[in-house]
């Protein structure tokens, strides 16, 4: 299960200002990418973006999530139920946005928190 705060939850102001994740695909990859020896990160160029990753449809679900907050609790928890098969690494992608609303919108689209949960 996946657990997120949509939009910029710092503060009212900002949750109207940035867009919001409206749609989304989780997408599981199980390939194993050889780790860096060193103790260093990979280069980031080592990672492929959401779009150059393939997963079969068994490997994607897809998610709507809510414009839920309101000017008195803007970080709201939304649960996602995925249940995917064990991963390498979870990709989120995302389909569309619901729009910042006030006339200084900006560009970016935010999500505040992502927890991943796991049953052991």
């Amino acid at each position: 299960m996946l657990c997120i705060v949509n939009g910029y939850a710092q503060s009212w102001p900002l949750y109207t200002k940035n867009p919001r994740v409206h749609a989304v695909a989780i997408l599981a990859v199980a390939e194993h990418e050889p780790q860096a020896t060193t103790g260093t990160s990979p280069t980031p160029s080592a990672h492929p973006t959401a779009a150059s990753v393939t997963a079969s449809a068994e490997a994607t679900k897809y998610a709507t999530l809510s414009d839920a907050a309101t000017p008195d609790h803007v970080a709201v928890f939304q649960p996602v139920v995925v249940d995917l098969p064990a991963a390498h690494r979870v990709v989120l992608r995302i389909d569309s946005v619901y729009s910042g609303t006030t006339v200084e919108r900006l560009a970016d689209t935010s999500l505040s928190e992502i927890e991943f949960w796991a049953a052991r």
